[in-house]
């Protein structure tokens, strides 16, 4: 898998995902947009549609992300399909109220190579979008961590 790079420090050993870059046309002043973003690079769409689409459907303000509930809700109009992956609260929530199918819990760098062309992943407190095999994100990605949610 290219693009992985090691880190060392504090006793530990990170591998790392480098994102292969992110939405070009990103409103200079949003922050806290994972959802937006994630929802761009996998659709394919500008920022603009996309944003628009998380305000009205998911009820996403402005430098703040939507609830898990209507944020999944808005994945599943679109035509996503929601998997729910180990056991903590995100995937539990998932399951027992979306009825999301339950698989055991994986890590980043492990669930890349098995996903489909276009995804939507989610781990606590982020999404991003892998497309093709390649995590698009403002940054590097730590494969160690672990996955809750994938929307493909």
């Amino acid at each position: 898998m290219s693009g992985l790079y090691t880190t060392k420090g504090d006793n530990t050993m990170r591998t790392y995902i480098q994102a292969i870059g992110d939405a070009p046309d990103r409103f200079a002043t949003e922050s806290k947009d994972c959802t937006v973003r994630a929802l761009s690079n996998c659709l394919g769409v500008s920022y603009k549609a996309a944003h628009a689409i998380m305000a009205k459907h998911a009820g996403r303000k402005p430098n703040s992300g939507p609830q898990w509930n209507r944020y999944s809700d808005t994945m599943l109009s679109l035509g996503f399909k929601g998997v729910a992956y180990g056991s903590g609260a995100t995937a539990k929530y998932l399951q027992s109220s979306k009825g999301f199918k339950s698989k055991k819990g994986i890590t980043i760098a492990k669930l890349l190579p098995l996903l489909p062309e276009r995804a939507v992943v989610g781990i606590r407190g982020h999404v991003f979008a892998v497309v093709n095999g390649q995590i698009l994100d403002s940054g590097p990605m730590n494969g160690s961590r672990r996955v809750d949610v994938v929307f493909c």
